[in-house]
């Protein structure tokens, strides 16, 4: 039986979880609906229901997906599929998943499960993107708009690019340090996307057990407005103030102990000092071959 967990927050979400629903009673599948409605309640959901149940349906964006995975202990147990009907749909966008319910549904019902890389960030889990800089300042912004939307983000990115004057981190993989370095971003990505369709990490496979990281140097000011439609298209990895690596893990830190905010796909948290890990083929996920997409 299929449990499906809905953010009726969205208008997207409200139609889908409707015509869903009519699927499932045509065709005579077992199906129980469950509406998440407050921050947080996914979560909950989540938990529950993973003690008992497998299968599992989220139609909701990137915050009720991101929910859910920190809901389940252990998600090599559950098997997910997705109805994209967020803001951004940034880990929709990795997979390729259809913006229609049913074609999307059908996927689901092909019965393709691939497994997938997710983040494990000290005691949260992300299955896109964590990322500090200039992104988390960008959704600080977005969060204090009475409007929400891919418009209102971008709206809110060209606000706040020219104004910050850069941030200081120190990092450390197995293969590579760096101390105190200022940049504009760095970003953990275990996705391709984040800030509803910006393509910050072209180069991300969801199956190679490894996290890029994306380093933006710092540039003046006069030269970051290019920098967004450079995101918006992927061309920033060529450019030479982008620096790529690939790991297993790293740790981030600030030298004068200052706590440090991390965005995890699209929520923000504070740590002193923050540990990621990729969780290799942890997540079974519907979805078309990876070969395919």
């Amino acid at each position: 039986m299929f449990n499906i967990i809905v953010n009726p927050i969205k208008k997207r979400a409200k139609k889908a979880i409707k015509t869903i629903a009519k699927y499932f009673k045509k065709n005579d599948l077992p199906f129980q609906v469950f509406y998440s409605e407050t921050k947080g309640q996914t979560i909950e959901i989540a938990k529950k229901l993973s003690q008992t149940e497998t299968e599992f349906i989220l139609i909701g964006g990137d915050g009720t997906l991101h929910e859910f995975i920190n809901g389940v202990e252990d998600l090599s147990k559950i098997n997910l599929g997705i109805i994209p009907a967020g803001t951004g749909n940034d880990f929709c966008k990795a997979i390729n998943l259809p913006k229609k319910p049913l074609k999307a549904l059908d996927i689901i019902m092909q019965g393709n499960v691939e497994k997938v890389d997710y983040i494990e960030c000290n005691d949260k889990k992300a299955i896109n993107t964590a990322s500090c800089g200039l992104d988390v300042d960008v959704i600080k912004k977005f969060n204090s708009s009475k409007r929400k939307g891919k418009f209102t983000y971008l709206k809110s990115a060209v606000s706040v690019v020219g104004k910050i004057d850069g941030y200081n981190f120190s990092y450390k993989t197995d293969e590579k340090s760096e101390s105190d370095k200022r940049v504009l971003l760095l970003a953990v990505c275990n996705g391709e996307y984040f800030g509803s369709g910006m393509h910050v990490s072209p180069l991300s496979n969801l199956q190679d057990g490894l996290l890029n990281v994306v380093q933006i140097d710092y540039l003046p000011p006069r030269k970051r407005l290019f920098l967004l439609s450079s995101f918006l298209k992927g061309k920033h990895i060529y450019k030479d103030f982008t620096k790529q690596l690939w790991t297993e893990k790293i740790e981030i830190s600030k030298e004068d102990d200052q706590p440090i905010t991390i965005n995890l796909d699209g929520e923000l948290y504070e740590y002193d000092k923050v540990e990621l890990c990729c969780n290799k083929m942890g997540l079974n996920l519907y979805m078309n071959k990876i070969k395919d997409i």
